[in-house]
């Protein structure tokens, strides 16, 4: 159950602080999203704009520079990648852990060794697992016809690492007002996740 870092086993307060390491930088990435998809909510997530006029493209971009277009992919791929930092400080303090980005085994791996965790697990089901995949995540992995372990390299390139085959991001983007119901629950995931996490590394620490 020990790690090992350049060759020196670690004892628990060195695996406790390798653990803090990541779950600091796991909850940075998350709160970037849980802002940004604060303000593409407040700003109404259009991208059809009405007016008496025309609108010109300074004004267009300042008033869609929230909406989903311009910010899902790199917000969800920094929800992601907090996903995954956060899990890997978990098992970390539980096992050998490699650093891979295959966030499904990832959590499986936490489900195994935190069983009892069943309020996260509510949470972070609907980002992980296929069948409990929110909207519009869940479209999103069916068309490209990819699992929820490619699901990161979806958000980090537009083509697979072949080149052969393009990721299609459309059903994640331009769903106006029906798209601000997904910002709002990741939003307050997000916030509940948080404690929860806390509490858990809390209780390992004591």
């Amino acid at each position: 159950m020990s790690s090992v870092k350049q060759g020196k086993k670690l004892i628990d307060s060195e695996k406790y602080e390798q653990s803090l390491s990541f779950w600091d930088m796991g909850f940075c990435y998350l709160n970037t999203s849980k802002v940004v998809f604060n303000m593409t909510v407040a700003s109404g997530n259009k991208w059809v704009l009405m007016g008496n006029g025309p609108i010109s493209e300074n004004e267009y971009s300042k008033r869609t520079e929230f909406s989903d277009f311009n910010i899902i992919i790199p917000c969800l791929y920094n929800l992601y990648h907090g996903l995954e930092l956060v899990l890997k400080g978990f098992l970390i303090l539980k096992k050998e852990t490699s650093l891979n980005h295959k966030i499904e085994t990832l959590y499986s791996g936490f489900k195994l060794e935190y069983s009892n965790q069943t309020d996260v697990f509510r949470i972070l089901d609907k980002y992980v697992l296929k069948s409990e995949m929110i909207e519009p995540l869940k479209s999103f992995v069916d068309e490209n016809k990819i699992t929820v372990n490619k699901f990161y390299d979806a958000l980090r390139y537009p083509y697979d690492k072949n080149l052969t085959g393009k990721y299609e991001h459309i059903k994640l983007m331009f769903r106006d007002e029906e798209g601000i119901p997904f910002f709002k629950e990741t939003v307050a995931n997000i916030s509940k996740l948080e404690p929860l996490l806390v509490s858990l590394g809390r209780e390992l620490e004591s």
